[in-house]
């Protein structure tokens, strides 16, 4: 199993830094759990290429040990902001995890940022992902039986 990836970056005293938090870890119930937290600027953009990439690696180990669908919960009720730099790290994860057999469900998006995933979700073709407005209902989603789940 995977290690954890946390970071959290304190904004204390510096005018353009925000505090913002991403977390990629395998949960004790085998879901990969993914949170994306505060207001995420051009200052942030490496904090999010290396949180990407932890989470691929993440992919990778889960897809190797793992049968049949790897269910990813990702948090975004914290997410307050991201800019437009933020667009590419994210789109190329979403075109980097198709290649997996996965089922991906994200939580708590503001209405701006539910917008905005939907678009990467539209640009990268990704059908396996549904945005929910808790993580209550994501995740009774995702421990649904593959045979009795509705699209």
């Amino acid at each position: 199993m995977s290690e954890a990836y946390h970071e959290i970056q304190q904004g204390e005293g510096h005018p353009h830094k925000q505090d913002v938090s991403l977390v990629a870890e395998v949960r004790k119930d085998g879901i990969v759990y993914l949170s994306i937290a505060g207001k995420f600027g051009h200052d942030e953009l490496f904090s999010v290429i290396a949180w990407t990439e932890k989470v691929k690696r993440i992919l990778r180990e889960e897809s190797a040990t793992h049968e049949g669908e790897i269910l990813i919960l990702c948090d975004l009720a914290g997410l307050r902001f991201f800019d437009r730099s933020m667009i590419a790290p994210l789109r190329e994860l979403l075109a980097y995890d198709a290649q997996f057999r996965l089922r991906s469900a994200m939580s708590g998006c503001s209405p701006i940022v539910d917008a905005m995933i939907r678009a990467l979700l539209s640009i990268t073709r990704r059908t396996n992902v549904r945005l929910f407005p808790t993580e209550k209902e994501a995740l009774a989603w995702l421990r649904e039986p593959e045979s009795t789940r509705l699209s």
